[in-house]
């Protein structure tokens, strides 16, 4: 193998190298995406609820305000309702948090597990090339006193 051919393979290798890092890097992205959006729809879902939550407590509040007793009856009852509600979202939001915090936590070390396994894989990819690149100079070198 010639110094140019040893070039271009060693270029090829260098390529082929970039394209599976690209590959690696492109898949990362779109789980982060896809796992970003999952966050943001559960997100959304719960401001709606909050938003109707909140609306139905304006609602009960104008009824209050117009100074009917069966109302105001009313309204005790559905705020006591709500309370027990509101803990139920407190305690779901905890949790949800708590998941949360425990997905990101799992992510970030699958990411740097991964990460890790990546920079092994380079390692070895150098390793071997620089093997590979050693033996085919000491065979040139070898080639060249045989000649000499």
């Amino acid at each position: 193998m010639t110094d140019d051919e040893l070039k271009q393979f060693l270029e090829a290798q260098a390529i082929e190298t970039r394209r599976h890092f690209d590959v690696v890097i492109e898949l990362q992205d779109s789980r982060l995406d896809a796992m970003n959006e999952a966050i943001s729809i559960g997100l959304e879902r719960q401001d709606r609820r909050f938003a109707a939550v909140d609306e139905a407590i304006r609602s009960l509040d104008e009824r209050q305000n117009s100074g009917f007793a069966a109302v105001n009856e009313a309204i005790r009852s559905v705020e006591e309702r709500q309370n027990s509600r509101f803990a139920a979202v407190d305690e779901a939001i905890s949790s949800l948090d708590e998941r949360t915090q425990r997905g990101f936590a799992a992510v970030n070390e699958r990411i740097t597990t991964e990460s890790s396994e990546t920079r092994a894989m380079i390692r070895l990819s150098y390793t071997e090339l620089d093997r590979r690149l050693r033996s085919l100079e000491d065979r040139v070198e070898r080639l060249e006193q045989s000649v000499h």
